[in-house]
């Protein structure tokens, strides 16, 4: 064979291998786009997959989490521009202002609701005004205070008023036909700090029905005249001791005259019964102010605004400016 022969030998040889090598590149990527992937991400797990052309069971490739339904999770890059954290934002929470019709008194809890503290020094204290809730406003008072009216009973500045103006309903019974509680508690204190200074009392006369009142007053009435009886005893209705805040104390003596003023229990009620919230209702020289004689006896429970009553030295009626008398 020439040298030209081996030459043309060579050249054909490197086709052929060219011509097969193409065809197989064609046959491989035709098998490849014919066989699907084994495997899928979803999420941070791995779908259980099987060989092709197999009926081997599957096998479990580290699957965790795998979101339902099994849809392919498509994700994409976050850039830092896109990843912001916002401020929280503060809601302010504002309260409306109440209106004039939402604007409401309690209640008291007693006929009398006063301050909750005494002062020590009576020439400092403040009288304080209350109000009814429920009542009408009929009037005020020469000293400018509020006279209403609640289920027949009159308050002037929240007191509840039992005097010869002014008068209660035959069916009012206190505290359930008892001592106002209040007034109780406040008497049983200070008879007790009496107690620790050697002072003795009780009071032996406190609650009075509409009945009781009625059934003493004829009797008065019958004894002395009506005239004598009016200027110690109450008429029906008329009585401080039916409001159940009236007492009438006395010794261990029983002394109900003028001369109890002079002995020890007088004479500490007198000076310290402000101290727990009574007044002396009807002191000495003031029968044609209150109405009747004096009765060093009779004490009425207010509560801290009897302070500056007794500091005034006026009675009930010239605090509070109202008058003390029979219509008749």
């Amino acid at each position: 064979m020439g040298k030209k022969d081996s030459v043309v030998i060579a050249v054909a040889a490197v086709l052929a291998l060219v011509i097969v090598g193409g065809i197989g590149v064609l046959i491989a990527d035709t098998v490849k786009k014919n066989i699907p992937e084994e495997t899928s991400e979803r999420g941070s797990g791995t779908l259980l997959t099987e060989a092709p052309g197999t009926s081997a069971a599957p096998v479990e490739e580290s699957v965790t989490d795998l979101p339902f339904p099994t849809a392919p999770v498509q994700t994409r890059e976050i850039t830092t521009q896109e990843v912001t954290t916002e401020e929280p934002v503060t809601v302010p929470v504002t309260t409306p202002e109440p209106t004039t019709e939402e604007i409401t008194t309690a209640a008291p809890t007693l006929p009398v609701t006063q301050p909750p503290t005494v002062p020590a020094d009576p020439s400092t204290a403040v009288f304080v005004p209350t109000h009814v809730e429920g009542s009408t406003l009929t009037g005020r008072t020469e000293k400018g205070y509020d006279i209403e009216v609640k289920d027949g009973i009159t308050y002037v500045a929240g007191l509840m008023i039992a005097n010869k103006t002014y008068s209660l309903p035959s069916s009012y019974t206190a505290a359930g036909g008892k001592l106002v509680p209040e007034a109780e508690k406040a008497f049983n204190e200070m008879k007790a700090a009496a107690a620790k200074e050697g002072i003795k009392f009780r009071y032996f006369s406190g609650y009075r029905s509409y009945e009781l009142q009625t059934s003493l007053y004829n009797r008065y009435v019958k004894n002395d005249g009506k005239a004598a009886a009016d200027r110690y005893s109450a008429r029906p209705g008329h009585s401080e001791h039916q409001t159940g805040l009236a007492f009438d104390i006395t010794d261990d003596k029983y002394t109900m005259v003028e001369g109890f003023k002079n002995t020890a229990a007088g004479k500490w009620l007198a000076a310290n019964g402000w101290k727990y919230g009574f007044i002396l209702r009807y002191p000495e020289n003031g029968e044609e102010i209150t109405g009747y004689m004096f009765e060093p006896w009779h004490f009425r429970y207010i509560g801290s605004n009897a302070a500056a009553i007794y500091a005034s030295g006026l009675t009930l009626e010239e605090f509070l400016g109202i008058t003390s008398v029979y219509p008749d």
